[in-house]
């Protein structure tokens, strides 16, 4: 999760599933990164599936776990993040 930037993550081959929560439903996992702006957190939250041409926008406060498996499909994936 980040603080003061936007997440845009774009998948440009390939296929994966992003787990997204709000950041104030999990639990921090060691400090948060200010230099960085970025933290990490465990907890569960519901997956986003995205196919070529796709692409996700997370805002600060969102949670995200992009690289997951999606829909049980291993695939190679090339995204570009903003």
């Amino acid at each position: 999760a980040h603080d003061k930037y936007i997440d845009v993550q774009v998948v440009i081959k390939g296929n994966e599933s992003i787990g997204y929560a709000l950041r104030s439903e999990l639990a921090a996992v060691g400090d948060f990164n200010e230099e960085s702006d970025i933290g990490f957190f465990g907890g569960s939250g519901d997956p986003i599936y995205l196919k070529e041409g796709d692409f996700a926008v997370f805002f600060p406060g969102d949670g995200h776990a992009p690289g997951l498996t999606a829909k049980g499909e291993p695939s190679r994936v090339r995204k570009a993040v903003f």
